[in-house]
């Protein structure tokens, strides 16, 4: 337990750590002080009650020095545990790739393992997400970290899950299955919800979709089945939307999550990346350029090679 640690946007402070129950229920009664007593400390069903009560005096019996033995001892390792952080944060510093839930898988691979399981365990513990056993970390370092370069392997426990793509090693909580039967109807002067992020539009001069190729302001909201094709603004020829999102590096996980956006029977822009050539505004003519929440989230960063 530390005596110092941060707490959403400040402090917790312990200063009584070091003090013995018997050296704390004296100064309270010395100076009048009132405490509220806490009716589960008394239930032996817990563990931590059954040890503390019925356990722990007998030991205290037979060690009568076991109490500051075993408190240096967990300051020991509470020292230890500050330096492998600090080791956590310094190797950080050089792993991270434009966000904090992305590394740099070729200098992960040349960390050692132990040094590398620490880095894992601080990592994931900072970014919030439940935290694996050690049969798990020992699957990310085998399967994820040192995988090849083409692989896409994958470690979930719980809600999170750790993935690779190319040189990024990516951690966050784990999208749900993909819908592809899911659709909506939007109408672009409010956002739209979707099962992954929120859609919104803005009507803007020059750039988006033309407003005169949308019936009464209105797209339809599909997601992925397999061989949609689009002529991105300013190129000559229709692309395999597949091969679009390998080249703009589009995590394979995100890719059934990519709004697409019809008008009418025509795919219109794939939402926060491209709008199709057919239907993009000109210069001096409104459009609705429309954004994603989760783009961002969704694009691998560029790493040269």
């Amino acid at each position: 337990m530390p005596r110092f640690q941060r707490f959403h946007e400040g402090w917790q402070a312990r200063p009584l750590l070091e003090f013995l129950k018997p050296q704390i229920l004296a100064c309270a009664e010395r100076n009048g002080l009132n405490w509220v007593e806490d009716h589960s400390n008394t239930d032996e069903q817990l563990d931590r009650n059954f040890l503390r009560r019925q356990i722990w005096p007998k030991l205290q019996e037979h060690w009568p020095g076991a109490t500051r033995t075993l408190a240096r001892a967990a300051a020991h390792q509470a020292e230890a545990a500050a330096l492998l952080a600090y080791l956590a944060r310094e190797d950080l510093r050089t792993l991270r790739l434009e966000r904090n839930n992305i590394l740099d898988n070729r200098r992960l691979q040349a960390i050692d393992r132990p040094r590398l399981a620490n880095l894992l365990r601080y990592w994931l513990g900072d970014l919030g997400l439940s935290l694996p056993n050690s049969a798990k970390i020992r699957q990310i370092i085998e399967t994820v970290v040192h995988s090849s370069y083409a692989a896409s392997p994958c470690v979930n426990w719980g809600d999170a899950e750790v993935r690779r793509y190319r040189y990024a090693v990516y951690a966050a909580v784990g999208l749900p299955p993909p819908v592809p039967e899911w659709t909506t109807e939007w109408n672009l002067h409010g956002g739209c919800d979707t099962p992954v992020g929120m859609l919104k539009a803005e009507l803007v001069q020059g750039r988006g979709i033309r407003r005169d190729a949308i019936a009464h302001d209105c797209l339809q909201v599909r997601y992925r089945k397999g061989g949609e094709r689009v002529r991105p603004e300013g190129d000559a020829h229709h692309r395999d939307l597949r091969k679009l999102f390998q080249q703009r590096g589009i995590f394979p996980w995100y890719r059934s999550w990519v709004p697409l956006l019809y008008a009418g029977d025509r795919l219109a822009a794939v939402a926060g990346l491209w709008t199709s050539g057919e239907v993009a505004a000109g210069k001096n003519e409104p459009g609705w350029a429309i954004s994603w929440s989760s783009q961002a989230e969704a694009i691998a960063p560029m790493v040269s090679q």
